[in-house]
């Protein structure tokens, strides 16, 4: 395998395990993962700008881009539905027991963010997993073209 090949291949696994630590139960990893996508991201800029416009770099590059900029529309979408499909009363009866002047244990705000995410979980799943299918999807097709040394044919579509 090439040079090329295995940066391509890099970026692609370092983008899933962005999206990966993004999705976990835990605010240092979703940090970590965070960090890593907008590196990435740049990175993908950045090797797109610097390789010919017909190498397997741009192709998968591009690739990459449409495919971050179509699933954060996707997820853009979804977190508006679920805002709106969403029972936030547990939300608000803890922002009207703040307000009254009183104040949470940790333990309770646990309790209040677990039954928050027991309530509304399949509101979650159905707008919110759209976009990690989406992206998951594309990153494995372009993850099979880069280990063939293939560039991805029809940029333009959405899948």
């Amino acid at each position: 395998m090439e040079k090329e090949q295995k940066t391509i291949l890099q970026i692609y696994y370092a983008l899933i395990a962005s999206v990966i630590l993004s999705v976990l139960p835990s605010s240092v990893a979703q940090t970590f993962g965070a960090i890593l996508f907008i590196v990435i991201f740049i990175a993908t800029y950045y090797f797109r700008h610097k390789s010919d416009e017909k190498s397997l770099t741009h192709n998968h590059m591009q690739f990459i881009i449409k495919s971050i900029w179509v699933s954060s529309l996707i997820l853009l979408i979804g977190m508006a539905g679920a805002y709106f499909l969403a029972d936030h009363s547990i939300i608000h009866n803890a922002v009207d027991f703040v307000k009254a002047g009183n104040f949470f244990t940790q333990s309770q705000l646990n309790n209040i963010i677990m039954n928050y995410m027991k309530e509304n979980i399949f509101v979650f799943l159905f707008t919110l997993m759209p976009c990690l299918i989406y992206l998951i999807y594309r990153l494995c097709k372009g993850i099979v073209h880069a280990q063939k040394g293939q560039l991805i044919p029809n940029l333009k579509s959405w899948l």
